[in-house]
């Protein structure tokens, strides 16, 4: 026969590509892309053995015969491993390898289709069941040639029940482009199997894993070219597929909270240089695991690491290996950088049950997790029921505000000056029938993306205000109750009408009231704000900042703030194990001071902390020293105790 061999040769050299690519692609780390280049690999060797048996079979004499068999039966078992390694490639684009370690029979189903093929081939020389040479020295299909096909069908049709039964682990575009490679292969055996000297079958393998790899695997939607790390979308369908499949991961949420303004430092034409450190910082943890690692960039210096289930047992430690890695300077452009890193761990069924909550927390963990250098828990962060309940948030709200679950809570504040308590905190809570006592951090950004704030606003302003009306205020002997302004209602343009429209309600004067506002409400609508500050400041409220010296407090923007009152944030509190600290503390107080600002200090809660503020002469304090919020009944009882 006069074979058409240069198929064969074209199919070697688009494999080789293919391989090469991968490779200088670095996409050589996940069992996904590993599992692929086993199959190009698998490929380009069923390639060379095809084209060395037709090549050596040209020439071929009586000795020869015992080295064509050995050849050919290589080629087969090659060959028709393919069929193994797409059922495996099919697992592992469906991320459900967790599945067949708790179901032997489902790999025992795997085996045996090749198994059987394996001992027709080494029983073939004896059998010539598969293949055979006739006495003028031509290779001769035998008459159980067929059971290879249907050997290697199986695992085709196999393959695409599977992936159709976890369709919705897969992007459909994905989905679609691996069933369609089927009739293609299948197109490409069935010609060479009515033409044996046309050679395709091997070039139509070579065209079908060219396609994987311009649309399954398609490495720049993924890849992140700043960091080598996967993309952020990438993550969010992976987090998605694990929920979906049931799958426990433990994921490592690193946020570099100062990352912008590295940057500005830096000039934001680094930005790829400085990511690029950040990821060689990542991958500075120990060789011999990180490559069962998957990270991930999601942009702005967040960071995410996906721990697989064996490696699960030194989640801790590689956080903590993280955590002592940022804390050391960064070096970069011959400065020293100091990077503030929040990490924390989240289990994903154990910490978060469904997608939807896990997302909604990963989004908002710089709000909910202030830094402190530690490497943080989400467990011990949120309740289970909590984390449970963030998808529900919405709904949760709004049964709140329609049944009026909210309730307002007081917590004083000392005058070291007057020693006496001279006002009140209102604070507000949410205690669900069903969830029980839900986390402000969890409700307040909720309601700020629903636009229930504004309701909810309102429902504190007139509580506040009853209250304040009420007798049972004049028997507490405060003088005023201080009322936080979130950011949505400060970019609401009604807001001062609304405020002024409610104390009118109940006839109260606009000293009994202290709106708290803070700097990142003042910069998101400065003219907004500011319209709304004059109004009320017209009609006589005084207004106080809140959270001074979170994140990075411009001090321009302090001095053209109408304010009265700064709060210090309880940041600053814990000074005794950072001389550092306590020095930039001692100057803020003086600066405060030389503006003419009074300044209350949030957080304390020993005596040592009083007297140490003391000293500072600040006026006020307010913490657990004294007490915590407290519902309106045990508040004013408490007032009237300490009268």
């Amino acid at each position: 026969m006069n074979f058409v061999f240069h198929y064969d040769i074209s199919a070697i050299v688009i494999f080789l590509v293919l391989i090469i690519t991968m490779i200088y692609k670095k996409m050589t780390h996940g069992t996904e892309n590993k599992v692929f280049l086993i199959f190009l690999m698998v490929g380009v060797l069923s390639a060379i053995l095809s084209l060395s048996t037709v090549i050596r079979g040209k020439y071929l004499s009586e000795g020869d015969i015992p080295f064509m068999y050995l050849l050919n039966t290589a080629y087969f078992i090659v060959r028709n491993f393919t069929g193994v390694i797409y059922m495996l490639y099919i697992i592992a684009i469906t991320d459900t390898w967790h599945k067949w370690k708790y179901h032997k029979g489902l790999t025992l189903i795997l085996v045996i289709p090749y198994f059987m093929e394996l001992v027709l081939l080494f029983t073939n020389p004896y059998t010539h069941w598969i293949f055979y040479y006739d006495d003028n020295y031509r290779y001769v299909r035998g008459d159980f040639f067929f059971i290879l096909y249907i050997a290697v069908g199986s695992y085709l049709v196999c393959g695409i029940a599977y992936l159709i039964k976890y369709r919705k682990l897969v992007r459909l575009d994905k989905s679609i482009a691996l069933i369609s490679l089927v009739p293609f292969t299948c197109i490409s055996i069935v010609i060479q199997l009515l033409v044996p000297t046309l050679l395709v079958e091997m070039l139509g393998g070579a065209i079908v894993s060219l396609i994987m790899m311009i649309m399954v695997q398609r490495p720049e939607d993924f890849i992140d070219t700043y960091t080598d790390f996967k993309k952020g979308e990438t993550y969010k369908q992976n987090m998605e597929r694990n929920y979906l499949s049931g799958k426990h991961v433990d994921v490592i949420i690193l946020n570099i909270d100062n990352f912008e303004s590295v940057l500005t430092i830096l000039g934001h034409e680094s930005e790829r240089f400085l990511l690029k450190k950040l990821a060689e910082k990542i991958e500075s943890i120990d060789s011999s695991i990180k490559h069962e690692i998957s990270s991930y960039h999601l942009g702005k210096g967040k960071f995410r690491l996906i721990i697989k289930e064996n490696l699960m047992k030194n989640t801790v430690e590689i956080a903590d290996r993280l955590n002592e890695s940022f804390r050391e300077n960064f070096k970069i452009k011959e400065l020293e950088i100091n990077l503030i890193a929040t990490i924390c761990i989240v289990k994903n069924f154990d910490d978060i049950e469904d997608y939807t909550s896990f997302i909604q927390f990963d989004n908002e963990i710089d709000k909910i997790i202030p830094y402190s250098g530690q490497v943080k828990f989400a467990g011990m962060i949120l309740s289970k029921d909590n984390v449970y309940l963030a998808g529900k948030l919405y709904s949760i709200i709004e049964n709140a505000i329609a049944n009026n679950y909210f309730e307002v809570y007081y917590q004083p504040i000392y005058s070291i000056k007057d020693n006496e308590f001279h006002s009140a905190e209102a604070l507000l809570r949410l205690k669900d029938p069903d969830y029980g006592f839900i986390s402000p951090e969890l409700f307040i950004p909720a309601a700020e993306k629903s636009g229930a704030i504004h309701k909810i606003g309102e429902f504190v302003l007139e509580e506040v205000c009853s209250f304040i009306a009420s007798k049972e205020f004049e028997k507490t002997g405060l003088q005023y109750i201080e009322i936080n302004l979130s950011v949505a209602q400060c970019m609401q343009s009604e807001m001062a009408e609304t405020i002024i429209n409610i104390m009118d309600k109940y006839g109260i004067s606009s000293d009994k009231i202290n709106l708290e506002i803070t700097e990142t409400a003042a910069s998101y609508a400065q003219n907004v704000m500011m319209d709304n500050l004059e109004t009320l400041i017209q009609k006589g409220v005084s207004f106080s900042l809140d959270d001074y010296g979170t994140g990075y407090s411009n001090i321009k923007r302090v001095a053209s703030l109408p304010v009265n009152l700064i709060k210090l944030d309880k940041t600053f509190v814990n000074t005794e194990d950072n001389p550092k600290l306590w020095i930039i503390l001692k100057n803020t107080v003086q600066m405060i001071k030389e503006m003419d600002l009074k300044i209350l200090i949030e957080g304390v809660e020993t005596e040592s902390m009083v007297e140490k503020f003391s000293e500072l002469e600040c006026e006020y304090i307010q913490g657990y020293y004294y007490s915590k919020p407290i519902p309106k009944s045990e508040f004013i009882d408490f007032m009237i105790a300490n009268k």
